[in-house]
């Protein structure tokens, strides 16, 4: 019996305490706004004015849900099912459907000659896609990568195009952003647990497999997944700091007239605060002009 209760310990963990969802949840409303949304136009360089509008239009109401979820506290309402099924896809497709459309119509603003209005679009869209997914799986956090990458392309090929004030509305709008980034080794844990407790069985034949060879227990599950992931992880947050100091020196060339010569002229006053690894000669996140 003793061998018996111990082989469904092993065989059938206890399921994690249930998630605590704030109430209201900001989740709530991007989930209903993505049913909403209007996919944005292929080519906006061939788009009539009128014809935006109306896409626009179209969006109204999902974009106002949108600004309320981002109003609210948000957190994923992760369920301890099969983490990548077929409704979870086609809800972070709906979810970054949001993110192209908010792209979209700051691409729309660049057209009307609004660079800092189709700017405040773009820092909206990363904003949305780290807070809708915060607390998420594993497939969470790639899509807010992905979300990230859309919005700030545009916006960093905008920045030379905008005044001092602006540049320091959005440093200081990245700086908070990156400050409420989870740490992706939390990722990690919530995405072990899902393997433990939905996929148990092949999670625990490998591990049985890992003590009897010395190998890791989640050699051939999801060890590559993971460094795939911080791969994707540690890149955009380089790039986020490498928008963040380009804007910085933008700003102070701006008040100063004369670019900066090294950090010491971006932080404390404009750059709250630069990660030491991203200041060293070999992998600095700005290319001053006296280096």
């Amino acid at each position: 019996m003793v061998l018996l209760a111990a082989g469904a310990v092993f065989l059938f963990p206890v399921r994690p305490e249930k998630v605590q969802l704030p109430n209201p949840n900001g989740y709530d409303d991007f989930r209903k706004a993505a049913t909403l949304i209007a996919t944005p136009p292929d080519d906006l360089t061939t788009v009539s004015d009128d014809e935006f509008r109306r896409f626009v239009e179209a969006n109204a109401e999902a974009l106002r849900l949108v600004r309320a979820g981002l109003a609210k506290d948000c957190k994923v309402p992760v369920t301890y099912t099969y983490a990548v099924s077929e409704e979870r896809l086609n809800e972070l497709s709906g979810l970054k459907s949001i993110a192209q459309a908010l792209v979209a119509i700051g691409r729309w603003h660049e057209r009307q000659q609004q660079t800092n209005e189709a700017a405040r679009r773009y820092v909206e869209a990363i904003r949305y896609g780290h807070h809708s997914l915060r607390e998420g799986l594993l497939t969470d956090i790639l899509m807010t990568i992905a979300i990230e990458r859309i919005a700030s392309r545009p916006l960093r090929k905008s920045a030379p195009t905008l005044d001092a004030a602006l540049c320091r509305e959005i440093i200081s709008a990245l700086q908070q952003i990156d400050d409420s980034v989870e740490p992706i080794d939390r990722v990690f844990e919530r995405d072990n647990e899902i393997i433990q407790t939905e996929h148990r069985f092949a999670y625990y034949w490998y591990r049985l497999v890992s003590a009897i060879s010395g190998r890791t227990a989640l050699s051939g599950l999801t060890a590559n997944a993971h460094a795939k992931a911080r791969q994707h992880y540690d890149a955009s947050r380089r790039q986020r700091y490498e928008l963040i100091a380009e804007l910085a020196a933008r700003a102070y060339e701006l008040e100063h007239g004369r670019p900066p010569k090294g950090f010491d002229d971006l932080c404390p006053a404009y750059i709250k605060n630069i990660p030491p690894e991203f200041r060293t000669a070999t992998n600095a996140i700005y290319n001053f002009p006296s280096q």
